[in-house]
């Protein structure tokens, strides 16, 4: 069953040597754990499992930066005077106003940014924000402005890609303990039903072709191995046990 869990909350600090250091507070959920946070301004977050999130004490003093290393839903509080911004290893993306996901797990090969309300500005790390529409050609300019039910995706050769007319709802399944997968590639169902469910799922054939292959379809509470039957049976593959057991599966082609 995936359920929501509690997570540990830690406190890092010290002195530097011109003066002391910032503390730090952590949020960080184990596999097959989602947990909701509330941060002193108001703003809630809900933590996908296996993901960190980071951010100092004086958060929402002079400003409101917090690091994400996973996947975490942000309704934030709104603040003029004080942007809210969330770090990735690859991207920053800043709130103008609005609840939406952030996607960057370090295992993955993109980032991705999914808004359900009002409109963030999304951009590489490594690049200094420009000004930006949301008419603009996806690989015009360093970033995008994402509106309600738009998709922003950062790929590992730093081009920005946008969707527009996604289906939140499905995107946003996780927060309820649903995943709902919408033409998701092989190679990202497996990493998240591992990350959710705390077992190895191997693709059994070298070529990309299969990792390559695109599921669609939403699972509720169900077992992985039921999971992992009815993904066999829509793709038309067949699941193995890894070699020694345990919780080790293998996706291959061929029933």
């Amino acid at each position: 069953m995936i359920a929501a869990a509690a997570v540990v909350v830690a406190v890092v600090g010290g002195w530097a040597v011109l003066g002391r250091a910032p503390a730090w507070r952590e949020v960080a959920t184990a596999v097959g754990h989602r947990t909701v946070i509330h941060l002193r301004d108001g703003t809630q977050v809900t933590v996908a499992p296996k993901s960190r999130l980071r951010y100092t004490a004086d958060y929402g003093k002079a400003h409101r930066d917090v690091y994400l290393d996973g996947e975490a839903y942000f309704q934030v509080s709104l603040d003029t005077r004080r942007p809210f911004r969330v770090h990735t290893a690859r991207s920053i993306t800043e709130d103008l106003g609005t609840a939406f996901v952030v996607r960057a797990y370090s295992e993955q090969n993109a980032t991705e940014v999914v808004v359900a309300e009002g409109r963030v500005a999304f951009w590489r790390a490594d690049t200094a924000r420009t000004a930006v529409t949301h008419d603009a050609p996806p690989n015009a300019q360093p970033g995008l402005v994402l509106e309600a039910r738009d998709l922003g995706r950062l790929d590992a050769n730093n081009g920005v890609t946008l969707r527009r007319g996604i289906d939140v709802a499905r995107q946003l399944a996780w927060t309820s303990g649903v995943l709902a997968f919408d033409g998701a590639p092989l190679r990202d169902v497996v990493l998240t039903l591992g990350r959710w469910y705390d077992v190895e799922i191997r693709l059994g054939d070298s070529d990309s072709a299969l990792a390559a292959r695109r599921l669609t379809a939403t699972f509720t509470n169900e077992p992985i191995d039921l999971v992992l039957q009815r993904i066999a049976l829509t793709l038309g593959l067949r699941v193995d046990r890894g070699a020694g057991g345990g919780a080790v599966f293998v996706l291959q082609n061929g029933r």
